[in-house]
């Protein structure tokens, strides 16, 4: 994040696996593994804390809005994943907790659009 950033965001595609149309020229679900990096920098308070803040957003967020207001069948955490965490020291000290999800959603084709 940059300097000017005290937090950050970041949502990242790993990797999508699909399935075949059941009809030619149907639709295709795709699997799509999901980064979820919520970045802090020290600023008052540890990082870790404004990270792990950022985070319990993030959950209450998709809470309300599991299908992305439609955008997708389901936004759910990874099973059987766990929460990473790094800190780092670089200009100021910066956390960073990443969590995975898996968003199952439709196309008209072999396309994730």
């Amino acid at each position: 994040i940059g300097v000017d950033q005290a937090s950050a965001i970041v949502v990242r595609v790993e990797r999508s696996t699909s399935t075949l149309a059941q009809v030619i020229g149907g639709p295709t679900t795709w699997a799509t593994l999901v980064n979820v990096e919520c970045y802090a920098r020290a600023t008052g308070s540890e990082p870790e804390a404004v990270a792990d803040a950022l985070l319990v957003d993030v959950f209450d967020r998709l809470a309300l809005a599991p299908t992305l207001s439609g955008a997708a069948m389901s936004f759910e955490p990874l099973p059987g994943d766990t929460l990473s965490w790094e800190v780092d020291e670089l200009d100021s000290k910066i956390a960073c907790i990443t969590a995975k999800f898996l968003v199952m959603h439709q196309t008209k084709g072999r396309t994730l659009t």
